[in-house]
């Protein structure tokens, strides 16, 4: 299959499921620390990456982004 919205679905798959596996042993309060030089921590930046894919799927399926959870 060349279809490119599959395959870029696929590939959004793929990095999902290496970047929850990189961080599945990481201790919580790891996840909340917040380095220099970043826009916040672990944890916010998963949090951020969910956010965006729902809005994006959601805008695909002919909807928009839930405005009253934001």
């Amino acid at each position: 299959m060349n279809d490119p919205l599959a395959q870029m679905f696929r590939y959004n798959a793929w990095a999902n499921a290496t970047l929850l596996a990189a961080c599945r042993d990481v201790p919580g309060d790891r996840l909340d620390i917040v380095p220099g030089g970043t826009f916040g921590s672990i944890r916010d930046t998963l949090l951020h990456f969910i956010g965006s894919q729902d809005a994006y799927l959601s805008h695909l399926a002919g909807g928009g982004p839930d405005l009253d959870r934001w």
